[in-house]
């Protein structure tokens, strides 16, 4: 290679290499930048408006919450009605996402102000036909337009673009089957939490724990437990942590006494998620790129996510104890219950029905011994997500048929619940890994991880540990799902492949891939910023008034390691089938 292509080599590795950073770089530090534009620039509904009301900058109090830019809290429907119950009885309140809109109504824009109501003109107009307008700078908007630009200016061939969403020839990750998965369960979880079902289940169980402390305590840890394994972390992040919030801030408690609430739910939903491929997005992606059966994934992880799982769960009741006598949360039973009880049944249904069969078609593939799925996952989870937005559509058009003026409330609460942010994010780390496969960049980080797992006689394990401590750290420092999406390439790459060889190297390998399972669901227990579900989590009790931060919880994340090592040593083949 002559010395002007590899200059061009090298320098095209930097760009993919500091866009691969940068990108994660606003993932665990969100900004925003706010610059003043031409009104006609910007979409309407994006404006916020001097309406008048109780909040500062005119924007009604309870109704809009706090619209700063790193701001990723979505409130359940539940809590934000109970927290406007002095505004009116039985008011029903739209669920409004934060970060990328204000929630203003949409104003009309025009050059002619003459007889123009100035309540009606946005926010920051001054006369000159500039508003301000502020972007978000976060894992939904940052690193998806790297990717593009890495392709614009030839760093990323438009072929290796493409692979990031159909998948490289002869691999068996296909991100576009990720999203779709990632997307329709979305759908029929979300829509599950709307009917208000969740919300009440969790409310009951505390109810029932009455008022001795280390009880509650052990119903959070069994209720966050359960949860996330029938959904995932996401959701119960999003529906149990205004419960929680609301039953400390009623206890009378003083709040450092009742850090354990919070703290339990965090860690078990992490560690917990480990278990079922489907309750975190990592596992998605680990389980499609080397074409693992869940119920051999779950098997191997189990007795490592329990292990840690138990651990953490000790850790946070030595610690951090509840007062032995804690007020019950009296009433609340009668008074939270499902919103939409047949939603909720139907929505119920379609998520049990959507694990069954998903539980019999890896029974059927792993009993044909071809590894061919007798019907890919991506479709079981599609038919489910379509079966739940259908009975929301029809709900909908049933309403509006009866002249109801609030118009598609089902499927519009949905969508302001629904994880968009997360699609242009995996797209675009899926991508910037292919930059750096593209520029070489990636085969490096191939040999030393594989150096790594084969250090102390490469045996599983200490490839578990030595993966899985490198993954929790990475995860810790620039979140989980691209440490998942970039460690997966790298197990992928012919030099992993080259360096992790000979007796023993498949039993190194499958535990390698399953400390990255696990790494990516507990390594954030280190971390606030670990995982999307951490920073949610952090969000939305922020939105509540209260502040917590993560306890790094090194020693039950490590033990894990060691237990899944053991669990791999001990059945080598089980993971991959061998």
């Amino acid at each position: 290679m002559d010395e002007a292509n590899e200059f061009k080599l090298t320098a095209a590795s930097a760009a993919a290499i500091a866009g691969f950073l940068v990108s994660n770089l606003f993932v665990v530090r969100p900004t925003s930048v706010t610059v003043r534009v031409p009104a006609r620039w910007c979409p309407a509904a994006l404006l916020p408006r001097n309406d008048g009301g109780d909040g500062d900058n005119g924007v009604p109090e309870k109704k809009h919450a706090d619209a700063s830019a790193e701001s990723l809290l979505i409130r359940s429907t539940a809590a934000i009605a109970r927290d406007a119950e002095g505004e009116g009885e039985g008011e029903e309140i739209a669920l409004e996402p934060v970060g990328l809109s204000t929630g203003a109504a949409p104003v009309s824009l025009t050059d002619d102000d003459d007889g123009e109501d100035e309540s009606a003109k946005p926010m920051g107009f001054r006369g000159d036909g500039r508003v301000p307008f502020t972007l978000p700078l976060n894992y939904a908007t940052v690193a998806l337009p790297i990717a593009l630009l890495l392709t614009a200016t030839g760093v990323l061939p438009p072929s290796g673009f493409a692979a990031a969403v159909a998948g490289t020839p002869g691999s068996p990750l296909h991100p576009w089957a990720v999203l779709v998965l990632l997307a329709s369960l979305s759908y029929v979880c979300v829509a599950l939490d709307i009917t208000g079902a969740l919300e009440a289940v969790a409310v009951r169980v505390l109810a029932r724990a009455g008022d001795d402390g280390r009880k509650v305590l052990l119903a959070v840890w069994l209720l966050t437990s359960a949860m996330t394994v029938a959904t995932n972390n996401d959701v119960v992040i999003l529906t149990l942590t205004p419960v929680l919030a609301h039953a400390a801030a009623h206890s009378g408690v003083d709040p450092a006494r009742t850090r354990g609430l919070h703290l339990t739910q965090f860690y078990a939903a992490n560690a917990i998620s480990a278990v079922w491929y489907l309750s975190n997005p990592t596992n998605l992606v680990v389980a499609q790129a080397f074409a693992l059966d869940p119920l051999r994934l779950a098997a191997v992880l189990a007795p490592a996510a329990l292990a840690s799982h138990v651990l953490l769960f000790a850790s946070v009741a030595y610690w951090f104890p509840l007062p032995r006598k804690l007020p019950a949360v009296r009433g609340e039973e009668e008074r939270v219950g499902p919103k939409d009880p047949r939603g909720a049944v139907v929505h119920g249904l379609v998520l049990a029905a959507c694990i069954a069969a998903l539980i019999v078609s890896t029974a059927l593939t792993s009993a044909s011994g071809e590894g061919k799925e007798p019907v890919p996952v991506w479709t079981i989870v599609l038919a489910a997500g379509l079966a739940s937005l259908a009975w929301d559509l029809a709900n909908d058009a049933l309403r509006i048929a009866h002249f109801d003026l609030r118009p598609w409330p089902r499927t519009r609460a949905a969508r302001s619940r629904f994880p968009l942010g997360i699609f242009p994010f995996l797209v675009g780390q899926f991508a910037l890994v292919e930059a750096l496969v593209a520029t070489g960049a990636l085969a490096p980080v191939a040999r030393g991880l594989a150096w790594a797992a084969m250090v102390a006689g490469g045996g599983p394990l200490a490839a578990a540990v030595a993966v899985g401590c490198i993954a929790a750290a990475l995860c810790a420092v620039m979140n989980n799902l691209p440490t998942t999406v970039l460690l997966v390439r790298a197990m992928q790459h012919p030099a992993w492949r080259d360096e992790v060889a000979g007796e023993g190297a498949d039993g190194v390998h499958a535990a390698a891939v399953a400390a990255l399972v696990l790494a990516s669901n507990t390594g954030p227990c280190t971390a606030l910023a670990g995982s999307l579900a951490g920073l949610l989590w952090a969000q939305v009790l922020k939105g509540l008034g209260v502040s917590e931060e993560v306890v790094p919880a090194v020693v039950p994340v490590v033990v894990g390691f060691f237990v899944l090592g053991a669990t791999v040593a001990a059945a080598p083949g089980l993971l991959l089938g061998e």
